[in-house]
């Protein structure tokens, strides 16, 4: 079937620069042959969409049809545009024209001001500089691998883009669940954490931005940050789990999770003892104070695979008043925590990131 009308697609942005940031010949959505492609060219001021189709679209389903090819393309190209310069640029227009036989049928553009910006506000763009441009083109492509990343880079974007730290905090940890679901291969959360801690102490290289950052963090600036009564409590409600508990424990070695441990040890000490655990968390204990070393990417799996996973249960399970329910206009000391933390987070996402095409 011959592809008869040419789309093109231009949004432009506020950017000072124009440098380029990719030329691509991209799968489209639906289509049933992979050698049939759109060519998208993005640079800092202009994203540029050339798609030939054998339907005649009105470029009004274009604009308002999230289920077009030619719409999912767009979106592609907006995720990576952000996520590679690593900037709040508005969007000042948009313009959708069809072509036939090289003569134009229908044009429409759009302009700032009936624009709904994807960048409301920069509240953390920066750290997406640090994202590797090449592994950023996994998202072009057409595979449950390209929409899994694309979707965990848009939620990732809308956390930059938030003023509210949970509001940035739910939009990391989607991104985040993205990621370690498609690098783990499973849909179970507990596997994958599990499975992701595993890899994250097995291959530390892979992880120089999360623990570069927890690596200048002492005891008390970790736990100035972390409700560790309140997780202990949480994870460990009964007697029958002092096992589990143990074994928690004894996965540790970072010195200033030890201390921590050791100090809080009295929240838990009945119960190990009742179940007969307590002589080998106290003998871990031991071991690890006179081997006296840290870890930072124990410190970073702990942080956003233990202590954010319990964040992240007690607000989407709504066992709490909602964090973001104040009404001083100044953070609350909660919101102040969670911004700290989501700072370790997001630089665990990038890393990941920064590996995907090797998942």
């Amino acid at each position: 079937m011959s592809r008869n009308y040419k789309y093109t697609i231009e949004i432009r942005f506020s950017s000072s620069t124009n440098n380029q940031i990719g030329d691509f010949n991209v799968e489209y959505p639906y289509a049933n042959n992979s050698s049939l492609k759109d060519k998208i060219v993005i640079k800092e001021k202009l994203i540029k969409i050339t798609a030939y189709r054998s339907k005649k679209n009105s470029v009004a389903d274009i604009i308002h049809n999230a289920n077009t090819a030619t719409n999912h393309q767009i979106s592609k190209s907006l995720a990576f545009y952000y996520a590679s310069v690593g900037e709040a640029n508005n969007i000042t227009s948009i313009k959708i024209t069809r072509h036939l036989s090289g003569k134009i049928q229908e044009s429409e553009t759009i302009f700032k001001s009936d624009v709904r910006q994807i960048a409301t506000s920069d509240n953390g763009f920066y750290y997406l500089k640090k994202i590797h441009g090449i592994e950023l083109e996994t998202i072009f492509e057409e595979s449950d691998k390209g929409r899994s990343l694309l979707y965990a880079i848009t939620h990732l974007i809308s956390s930059c883009s938030s003023p509210e730290p949970f509001q940035q905090f739910e939009a990391l940890w989607k991104c985040f669940n993205s990621i370690y679901k498609l690098k783990e291969n499973s849909t179970k959360d507990s596997d994958c954490l599990q499975s992701l801690r595993v890899h994250m102490l097995a291959n530390v290289s892979n992880y120089p931005l999360s623990t570069t950052y927890v690596n200048s963090m002492t005891h008390d600036d970790i736990f100035s940050i972390v409700n560790w009564r309140n997780m202990i409590l949480n994870d460990f409600k009964t007697e029958s789990q002092s096992g589990y508990l143990c074994g928690f424990i004894r996965r540790i070695s970072d010195a200033r999770l030890i201390k921590k441990i050791e100090d809080s040890l009295p929240i838990r000490r009945d119960f190990l003892s009742n179940q007969g655990h307590l002589q080998n968390v106290l003998t871990h204990i031991q071991q690890m104070k006179n081997i006296n070393s840290n870890s930072d990417i124990e410190v970073v799996a702990f942080m956003c695979l233990r202590y954010l996973y319990y964040a992240r249960n007690k607000l989407i399970h709504a066992e709490r008043v909602h964090p973001s329910f104040h009404w001083v206009r100044e953070h609350s000391n909660e919101e102040m925590k969670i911004s700290r933390c989501n700072i370790i987070l997001i630089l665990l996402i990038i890393d990941l990131l920064n590996f995907n095409t090797s998942f």
